[in-house]
């Protein structure tokens, strides 16, 4: 199946599945020195004049034969992240840049994982419902599911991450992003996933924003002011996310009595859409800002 180009218009999908191709990772294609599990984007193919694999196959899977591990390696000076992209990664920077056609509305991404760091950057798991907008010219993020890595986990276990939706529309593609580490990897960090789903279909729902969060301007080039009002007695985190799921700012709050204000700079921010997500004690609210 050929992959959908988040960046390229789409202009008909027929393929909608409940679930995700090779999810127990058994069917893989062999490269010759490699192999590349099918359906997912991998940087072997970029890496593998050194033999140096960060996504290979092993044994035994849960279930199954097989499971993909995912692990940061040298690469001459540098230490690469390891990453597997449902879809594809683009081979110039090594990023994710489509997923595949995808039409329903699931509640949580479910897997088995075992994972464990080195250092201090934790890898994550992140999946991504958009939908091409041909007014615009652009892909809109209906849902996100992202989970930072705690801690390790030495044997197989479940994960379970929600679904946080942004807009009430059907998506039509999926990208799932797995990596091994953060922004500063160790050698050898890693993550093994096996068993991955969709589940606890939503169906449409309609979707509102709080009237207790305040963003502007939209777009914005430099500066981005938040307004919130809170009474969380507890403190309130703001996040900024990317299109991939990553966390690229973080900010905790003291607990909010009524309102608060405050800005920060995204000038050094690649152009595109980023999403402010304010957690608090009882709610999770995301707002989307484009940077220009």
């Amino acid at each position: 199946m050929k992959p959908l180009f988040l960046l390229s218009l789409f202009l008909s999908i027929t393929v909608a599945s409940a679930q995700i191709n090779n999810n127990g990772f058994e069917n893989w294609t062999d490269m010759g020195n490699y192999e590349i599990p099918d359906q997912w984007g991998t940087i072997n193919p970029a890496t593998s004049h050194l033999n140096v694999y960060t996504v290979t196959k092993w044994y035994p899977g849960s279930p199954g034969n097989w499971f993909m591990k995912i692990t940061s390696k040298n690469y001459g000076m540098n230490v690469l992240n390891g990453i597997a992209v449902y879809g594809e990664i683009d081979p110039t920077n090594l990023q994710p840049i489509s997923g595949y056609p995808y039409t329903l509305r699931p509640g949580r991404f479910t897997g088995q994982w075992q994972h464990m760091i080195w250092g201090e950057s934790q890898g994550s798991v992140c999946a991504i419902l958009t939908k091409w907008n041909s007014a615009n010219n652009k892909r809109d993020t209906i849902a996100i599911a992202y989970e930072e890595l705690f801690d390790m986990a030495m044997q197989w276990e479940v994960f379970s991450v929600d679904f946080d939706y942004l807009s009430s529309s059907d998506p039509d593609s999926c990208m799932i992003v797995l990596k091994s580490s953060g922004d500063e990897p160790e050698v050898n960090d890693y993550l093994w996933v096996d068993d991955l789903a969709f589940e606890d279909f939503v169906g449409t729902i309609e979707y509102t924003e709080s009237n207790n969060i305040t963003v502007y301007p939209v777009p914005a080039s430099d500066m981005v002011n938040i307004e919130l009002l809170s009474n969380n007695s507890e403190s309130d985190r703001v996040e900024i996310i990317d299109v991939t799921g990553k966390i690229i700012f973080m900010k905790e709050l003291d607990g909010i009595h009524g309102s608060a204000k405050f800005s920060f700079n995204i000038s050094s921010y690649d152009p595109g859409i980023y999403f402010i997500k304010i957690s608090g004690s009882d709610a999770v609210s995301y707002r989307k800002i484009i940077k220009r």
